[in-house]
């Protein structure tokens, strides 16, 4: 198992964090990929923007296809 991956699941058991994991590997892949924010004063980790994007074009739903919309939108100038 990938080393950040294994601290990613380390630390959201110790948090008592309630989770899902669907597709490991590809949340493994995505993870490598990360991106985070410390603005709250505590490290945020969050899928980068490649990533969200591929992700919310599998999964199709309505909000998802909207917000693929708002992230265009966001890029355009």
């Amino acid at each position: 198992m990938n080393s950040d991956f294994k601290e990613l699941l380390q630390t959201v058991n110790e948090e008592s964090v309630r989770y899902l994991v669907v597709g490991g590997y590809a949340v493994a892949r995505a993870w490598s990929n990360r991106t985070m924010d410390d603005s709250e004063g505590f490290p945020i980790w969050y899928l980068g923007k490649a990533d969200l994007i591929t992700a919310k074009q599998a999964a199709g739903r309505p909000q998802d296809l909207a917000d693929l919309d708002e992230l265009r939108r966001a890029d355009s100038p």
